[in-house]
């Protein structure tokens, strides 16, 4: 693996040591600001440190360490900062005419028990609203259970 040097300016070592002091920022920012003030080997820095030492003081790996020095380097302090954008490109899974079809409400379920069932022209847009089909089935089996064991009279 190649290696790389940070070496940061006053300014940027500044702005970093506010980072890690004040401020509200995400924890891995706080952390890859650790560690770039700690493996930076410019004439700022009084005491460098290893990439296995900062991974023995801070909790990360010193992969992540080897990481962050390498996006500073590469791309930047902005970058390294920050958390990494995916570089993956996901497949769509559904296109717009299957996202319509979910978002259009389909006709009342006439087994759904309670008011809708026995009142085929009401729907969710006069104020009923529908009962998902599993727990409908359940509701009717429940129903069917307690009018078998009550008594005819």
């Amino acid at each position: 693996m190649p290696r790389y040097k940070v070496t940061l300016t006053e300014e940027e070592r500044r702005m970093l040591e506010e980072i890690t002091t004040r401020g509200k920022h995400s924890s891995q920012t706080v952390l890859n600001a650790l560690i770039l003030l700690g493996c930076d080997e410019g004439r700022f820095q009084e005491k460098k440190k290893t990439g296995q030492q900062l991974a023995d003081v801070l909790p990360v790996s010193l992969k992540k360490v080897d990481r962050v020095k390498r996006r500073f380097v590469e791309d930047g302090l902005d970058v390294a900062l920050e958390k990494r954008k995916p570089d993956r490109q996901y497949a769509k899974k559904a296109d717009g005419d299957f996202e319509a079809h979910l978002a259009v409400p389909g006709p009342v379920d006439r087994h759904a028990g309670g008011d809708a069932a026995r009142s085929p022209g009401l729907g969710p847009a006069e104020g009923h609203r529908e009962i998902p089909h599993r727990l409908a089935l359940h509701h009717r089996r429940r129903q069917d259970q307690a009018e078998a064991t009550l008594p005819d009279t």
